[in-house]
């Protein structure tokens, strides 16, 4: 196989390079897209050839850039930790290089901020939903956060957590107030709160 670049375009915040791939079965043409950072202007002047390494070096930005801009496009319409953006990444069919890299970008660039969002899902689980410390960890550690990772944050959340009053709370929403229970109520009140991380 050979390659050709026969085109450079500037477009807005990126540079297309159009290659031309020609091989034994016929030839194909391909628009790669990339950011201005990566691309070497003084490198090629169209139509100029290029190898196959330098080709595939292209194909690998391309990658990264087209997964940095869908990372963008998630983070739009909610927070994600960097677990979670990664994932949702190789779901799209990037490559784990391309994810991790649009990860590393994105974090660097403060669009991620794993430390703030973890504390805020932390008081979150704690305070809105009602969750007890065992159910907060297994829906965090769902969601990509490791053990060690929310049991800190549970330690630094702990001046905005009351963990008895939201027990006494839940108590509330799903069994009324009483001053006195029954025995058959009292244990299906302590499997509720079990459910519930308590």
């Amino acid at each position: 196989m050979t390659a050709n670049i026969s085109k450079i375009e500037n477009k807005n915040g990126f540079v297309v390079v159009t290659v031309v791939m020609t091989s034994e079965s016929g030839f194909d043409v391909r628009e790669l897209h990339l950011p201005f950072d990566e691309w070497d202007k003084g490198r090629y002047t169209p139509p100029c050839p290029i190898s196959k390494e330098e080709l595939e070096d292209l194909f690998v930005k391309e990658e990264c850039y087209l997964a940095y801009e869908a990372g963008v496009r998630i983070l739009a319409y909610g927070d994600n930790s960097s677990a979670d953006l990664r994932r949702k990444l190789r779901l799209k069919k990037y490559s784990a290089y391309a994810a991790e890299k649009a990860v590393e970008l994105l974090k660097a660039k403060g669009y991620i901020d794993d430390f703030t969002l973890l504390n805020d899902k932390v008081i979150y689980y704690a305070n809105e939903k009602l969750h007890g410390r065992r159910r907060i960890i297994a829906e965090l550690t769902a969601k990509g956060f490791t053990r060690r990772e929310v049991e800190r944050a549970l330690e630094r959340c702990e001046g905005a957590i009351d963990f008895s009053r939201n027990r006494a709370r839940l108590i509330e929403q799903r069994f009324g107030r009483s001053k006195e229970r029954s025995a058959e109520e009292i244990v299906k009140i302590k499997a509720f709160l079990y459910r519930n991380g308590y």
